[in-house]
């Protein structure tokens, strides 16, 4: 173990160690968030000037590493948590979270497998059951926490993917996709996240899968059109992986349900996916 780089473990010297950098690091966070004045910025070149690592192969030592961070990142970072601040997206974190974080980075367990985290799998487990019951999905549904939305996206196209498929008698999990694929396309609004676009493009579908529909004068998804995409992708010859109805800016998911049923009913749609948080088949 290195004296100026100690790891983390039941020694004394590195108890001490880790003991004294928790208070470093608290003290700087504390002033941080007594700033009165709301952080106004940089341009990126003045941080990218005013910001010099200097890495060293010895490393710095944790006092000395604390203060570069302190100095090139915590003074630099904007202040979420103050009146005046307009969040992008982000925004404060509960003190509990942050108490939260000590004991998850100290035990540094791995949810990969039960082995490398057996208390933490279980709570995962129950935490989605407890959601699963919020939300109103019927016993022996599961979930998974993702990063965002981004990624909560890919795993709802996944599934449609995967269950598309499924209901043609093919596995893409055992043998890979198949078929005509530039004849799949997916559905959603004109003003549904970009990531809809990326997603099918590195599910290997690309840009081209994705049909765009229309939205009223409140963004909500103009049913009228979406009749009207659907048509237009039978009469193509083309099939419909899903329908990303978008939440927050769609308050007519139960309308677009009752859309695909007339259109099935008139054409006999093949089983399509509708997306919205949790997707559900149709």
């Amino acid at each position: 173990m290195s004296d100026s780089n100690p790891i983390l473990f039941s020694s004394a010297q590195s108890i001490e160690a880790y003991q004294q950098a928790i208070e470093q690091s608290t003290q700087a966070v504390m002033q941080w968030l007594k700033q009165s004045e709301m952080y106004q910025g940089k341009t990126v070149a003045e941080l990218r000037d005013r910001i010099k690592l200097d890495f060293n192969p010895k490393g710095l030592g944790n006092e000395a590493a604390i203060e570069r961070a302190v100095e090139f990142f915590l003074k630099d970072s904007l202040s979420v948590h103050h009146p005046q601040c307009v969040a992008h997206l982000h925004c404060p974190s509960l003190v509990v979270s942050q108490a939260a974080e000590v004991l998850i980075n100290a035990t540094n367990q791995s949810m990969d497998s039960w082995d490398q985290s057996p208390s933490a799998t279980i709570i995962e487990i129950k935490l989605i059951e407890w959601l699963r019951t919020r939300v109103g999905y019927q016993a022996g549904d599961a979930g998974v926490f993702t990063s965002g939305g981004t990624q909560s996206n890919l795993m709802g196209l996944m599934l449609a993917r995967d269950a598309f498929f499924a209901r043609q008698g093919h596995s893409v999990q055992q043998d890979g996709l198949t078929g005509d694929l530039r004849k799949i396309r997916v559905l959603c609004s004109e003003n549904a996240h970009f990531s809809v676009q990326k997603n099918m493009a590195l599910m290997g579908l690309g840009y081209q899968s994705v049909v765009q529909v229309k939205t009223d004068e409140f963004s909500r998804m103009d049913l009228t059109d979406l009749a009207a995409k659907i048509e237009q992708c039978n009469a193509n010859g083309e099939q419909i992986l899903a329908i990303v109805a978008t939440a927050g800016t769609t308050d007519a998911v139960l309308s677009i349900r009752c859309v695909l049923l007339l259109s099935w009913l008139r054409n006999r749609i093949s089983g399509c996916t509708l997306m919205r948080p949790g997707a559900a088949r149709c």
